[in-house]
């Protein structure tokens, strides 16, 4: 367990433990979502481009 006691006279270096042990993992969390939902948002988009170009030029069936 960490020792907040010992660091009372270092304000600085209470604030850089409190910042890496609970702000960086929730930052890190958030950072992900984000990507998570920006990657959606762009295969979304990819789905609707290719949608769209399949109703411009529309396969035909070839009988013989």
């Amino acid at each position: 367990m960490y020792d907040y006691q010992a660091d009372i006279r270092n304000p600085l270096r209470t604030h850089t433990v409190i910042l890496y042990r609970y702000l960086l993992p929730i930052a890190i969390l958030v950072n992900n979502a984000f990507k998570t939902v920006q990657q959606s948002a762009k295969d979304k988009e990819d789905i609707c481009r290719r949608a769209d170009a399949r109703q411009r030029y529309p396969t035909q069936d070839f009988t013989l």
